[in-house]
């Protein structure tokens, strides 16, 4: 495969998507246009045409808009877009593949190494309440489809960075266990909530708030309540060997992750060997974005509220206070326990088309 005839895909904090000029053309490019080499001037809304000899796009995230069509990609470009010394700060470019001989050679799968299998998968309808088992869901650009949509906003904390109701104010929350009324539809089902006298609640019933807390109110967030990033994801390993370093089995729930992997290999924590990297799972595609820092939330044992703070130590000690790892979605698409979790190889794997 040669630069002329495919787009490259770095998957690090600082990516980039190389587009050479033969097989891709621009449908549209926008954006804030910094610096203009004298040579040459740009309009700060380039017309569409061929590429040149090369183009970098560095961007932290990848993601075609929704209703994207076939064989087109979008970039959001959060950082610059590199051009013989013309700098856009920000905007979009969107991508098609013309029918070139070579560019049609693209492969339709990739080739990459597997590295685990999904054992588990969660969502979390309300923010720090108790999980949902899932046997399959499907990965939108904002996560598990119907994760963490709604959440609970502390009395006076309206104005704070973190407002947020969650288990390490009460770890009650814990035993509050919602569920979506219309699973079939993740994004616009009611959200029902069992409380752990066994009543069951609407999330928007006043009644639900007032049990949390004078002055507790609901909202939603289409896009969901992240504290850092769509997706979190921990092996079975890890959970493993943390309970081995603080002498008691552990209840992979301490964590709230959405993906639990068992890894293969022998690798201790293994993906923290995963960040930079993209992972095929089923027919999503999901960044590793960085590791997963942890607060005091993961001292609370969920089945019995109690807290032990030799948990968070323990990972602040010997873990920098990382467990687990963040990933954002590059690709949507359904997801399914037993799913094999692909790690594909090399610095610059080849990204094959959207069919």
């Amino acid at each position: 495969m040669t630069n002329a005839s495919c787009a490259r895909f770095v998957p690090r904090h600082a990516m980039a998507l190389r587009v050479c000029n033969r097989g891709f053309r621009v449908r549209w490019v926008s954006g804030q246009l910094s610096r203009i080499p004298e040579d040459r001037r740009f309009p700060d809304r380039l017309s569409p045409g061929k590429l040149g000899r090369s183009h970098i796009l560095r961007y932290p995230v990848a993601q075609p808009s929704r209703g994207a069509l076939q064989r087109t990609w979008s970039a959001t470009l959060d950082t610059e877009i590199e051009r013989k010394g013309a700098f856009f700060t920000g905007g979009t470019m969107s991508l098609f593949r013309t029918k070139s001989r070579r560019a049609s050679s693209l492969p339709r799968s990739l080739p990459g190494r597997e590295v685990g299998r999904i054992v588990a998968l969660w969502r979390y309808p309300v923010k720090s309440m108790a999980a949902e088992a899932l046997g399959e869901a499907e990965l939108s650009w904002h996560g598990l489809a119907g994760d963490r949509r709604w959440a609970f906003i502390r009395d006076g904390k309206q104005r704070s960075g973190f407002p947020w109701l969650t288990i390490r104010e009460r770890p009650a929350m814990a035993h509050y266990r919602p569920r979506l009324a219309q699973p079939d539809q993740p994004d616009r089902s009611p959200t029902v909530v069992r409380t752990p006298a066994g009543t069951d609640l609407d999330v928007v019933d006043p009644a639900l708030a007032a049990e949390l807390g004078d002055g507790v109110r609901v909202i939603k967030q289409d896009r969901g309540v992240f504290d850092t990033l769509p997706l979190s994801l921990i092996t079975t390993r890890t959970v493993a060997l943390l309970g081995a370093r603080v002498g008691a089995p552990l209840d992979v729930q301490r964590f709230r992750p959405n993906l639990v992997v068992a890894a293969t290999g022998r690798a201790a924590f293994p993906e923290d060997r995963w960040v930079g990297g993209v992972l095929r799972i089923g027919e999503a595609w999901v960044r590793v974005d960085k590791r997963d820092k942890r607060c005091v939330l993961v001292n609370v044992d969920p089945t019995t509220t109690r807290r032990d703070p030799a948990i968070l130590r323990a990972i602040v000690a010997e873990r920098a206070a990382c467990l687990g790892v963040y990933g954002s979605v590059v690709r949507p698409g359904r997801v399914a326990v037993g799913d094999a979790v692909i790690l594909e190889p090399g610095p610059e794997p080849v990204l094959a088309s959207t069919r």
